[in-house]
């Protein structure tokens, strides 16, 4: 299981205590809702629990509730949505460019899932995107070249329109960086894990991917 995967939970296990008193009545009625979970950073991924959390909607504003549960209650996990399965319930004014995107990547054979507040909005059917809100995408590569491509591709669609996209890159052995952080001229970049989070060279970095060695924008 990776960071932002999603995750059901059983309903038996409305009744243990897996967060904030607070908080208790909006997670009975998000998991009787059967809206996901999402995977957060680990403290210990051989450990019997796994950290959880959830966004509430913009009417609450927008505040993430932390939970902390038995791996055992887990009924099922996926992979975030992928963005064409999510763009219909997104403002007009998103859909034509992101469908563009869209088509680019499917090109490359590259899926763009969606995290965050369009993900949330998408499954809760509650208002989470604001104006200045931006999208949340999420890609894995593993070819250079490919990432080259794909890199270029969101550097001329940020060019080209006026909305704000952001997000992660995965690679291999887990590791995913912002994919932002790779068209800086920046010479470090911040690495995570489910576990870790690392402030890295960017030469060194892709050293460890065992195959992209260097990112050219």
């Amino acid at each position: 299981m990776k960071r932002h995967h999603l995750v059901y939970l059983d309903e038996k296990y409305l009744y243990d205590e897996v967060c904030e008193e607070k908080h208790k009545k909006v997670f009975i009625s998000w998991i009787k809702n059967a809206h996901p979970f999402i995977v957060a950073k680990q403290e210990d991924q051989k450990s019997e629990k796994i950290r959880l959390g959830f966004l509430l909607p913009l009417e609450k504003g927008k505040h993430r509730v932390s939970l902390l549960i038995d791996k055992k209650v887990l009924i099922k996990s996926s992979k975030p949505p992928k963005l064409s399965r999510i763009i219909s319930s997104l403002d007009e004014k998103w859909q034509e460019p992101l469908a563009q995107l869209i088509h680019s990547f499917e090109e490359l054979k590259i899926n763009l899932l969606v995290f965050g507040s369009a993900m949330w909005q998408y499954y809760v059917k509650k208002r989470y995107m604001s104006d200045s809100s931006d999208i949340d995408l999420l890609w894995t590569c593993f070819c250079p070249n490919k990432l080259n491509t794909a890199l270029l591709i969101l550097k001329q669609w940020r060019e080209k329109y006026s909305l704000n996209i952001d997000g992660e890159v995965e690679f291999k052995e887990g590791f995913s960086c912002s994919w932002q952080e790779l068209l800086n001229e920046d010479e470090k970049l911040i690495v995570r894990t489910l576990t870790s989070v690392s402030l890295e060279l960017k030469t060194k970095y892709f050293k460890k991917l065992k195959g992209i060695y260097n990112v050219k924008t």
